[in-house]
């Protein structure tokens, strides 16, 4: 393949469901599992906990009240990291890109061997992977972090099956700094 001759390419114009995407693919990358386990672990004890009381023990109907709001606590811990968190980045990031709508530009981005060049009505760079912070890929976007703060989505709803091999060689290339969530 000629050095001038991109293994990728993608001209897009982000929309809503990229951008919630990207946080959502963000979000997966920043849950740590001992943080989602404890809360596992700690909501089930507080379900078991408040089944048993209510059941076995009673007492009245402001305890039964208390073994209540204990089980409903549990289940809050048990679907935060699944449910609940997920929910309330895609509230925030909908609002986030229609009270920015303006600021998404279509973009042109073309994956060469040794980097990635980026176009934009804003921007033009060509980054050599090796200054890349590092990469995340999930099943719908490809995360170019520039900096720890600074990076570029890129859907991949614009890759067809006939792209993968392209995307197996991306990653090779980047290497240990590309990091695929699920």
């Amino acid at each position: 393949m000629d050095k001038n001759t991109p293994i990728l390419t993608a001209d897009y114009l982000t929309t809503e469901y990229d951008y919630i995407y990207t946080n959502l693919a963000q979000l997966k990358h920043e849950t740590k599992t001992l943080d989602k386990v404890i809360m596992i672990v700690l909501g089930l004890t507080a379900i078991c906990c408040g089944v048993f009381t209510l059941i076995f023990v009673g007492g009245g109907f402001l305890k039964n009240v208390c073994w209540v709001l204990l089980i409903v606590i549990g289940l809050f811990l048990v679907s935060f990291h699944d449910v609940i968190n997920p929910s309330m980045t895609r509230t925030k990031a909908k609002k986030v890109f229609n009270a920015n709508k303006d600021k998404f530009v279509s973009r042109n981005v073309m994956f060469y061997e040794d980097s990635v060049e980026i176009l934009s009505d804003r921007y033009k760079g060509n980054i050599p992977y090796k200054y890349l912070y590092y990469v995340l890929e999930d099943k719908n976007v490809i995360v170019l972090y520039l900096d720890k703060n600074d990076y570029i989505s890129v859907p991949k709803r614009l890759f067809s099956e006939k792209d993968e091999k392209s995307l197996e060689r991306l990653r090779e290339l980047i290497g240990q700094k590309y990091i695929r969530i699920t």
